[in-house]
């Protein structure tokens, strides 16, 4: 299925129903950071056209695998999520100096190049954009040893302790907050 779609062939007049799915393949960003598509992703949107100005709104579902941030052990994520996007013509985009804010209605606009829209790439931000900075297996994940690399979760470590004597921070080992 073409996720590709002409601007000047959406309506003006009333939504254009686009449905179908993303698939896993396709979605070449989540792979280049190392999460795995476990499904394709599926969409249901309408699109709506005032002159050059495009408003895309949907929901699109599926589910990711990725690594805890701690012990590295596989972790499936579902992404469910609703969407809307205004889409501007890439000529009236304006050229922002680093240090300019955006405002909150700015946030969810995205420009198009050309006539065409590709929503496969709009789809695949939507998710990306849906995805923990930090997942975990668990809310109390223990992470792997720092010294022999053991999985605590599942393990206990044999490695001794830390000899923290000589370090400069050893006297508030031994202070009682007060």
């Amino acid at each position: 299925m073409s996720l590709r779609i002409r601007v000047r062939e959406i309506p003006s007049s009333h939504d254009l129903e686009y449905s179908g799915s993303l698939n896993a393949e396709e979605t070449s960003r989540l792979r280049e950071e190392d999460r795995k598509p476990e499904t394709d992703f599926s969409f249901s949107s309408t699109l709506r056209r005032d002159r050059e100005t495009v408003f895309f709104r949907g929901q699109i579902s599926g589910s990711v695998q990725l690594s805890c941030a701690l012990c590295l052990e596989p972790v499936s994520w579902t992404v469910q999520e609703s969407f809307a996007l205004i889409l501007l013509p890439e000529h009236l985009q304006q050229r922002l100096a680093p240090e300019v804010t955006l405002r909150a209605e700015e946030m969810d606009t995205d420009y198009y190049t050309d006539d065409e829209l590709d929503l496969s790439v709009l789809l695949e931000e939507q998710v990306l954009l849906n995805l923990p900075i930090k997942p975990l297996c668990q809310e109390n994940c223990q992470g792997l040893c720092s010294g022999c690399g053991i999985n605590l979760n599942r393990d206990a470590c044999a490695c001794p302790s830390p000899d923290y004597s000589e370090s400069p921070f050893a006297v508030l080992l031994n202070k009682t907050p007060s």
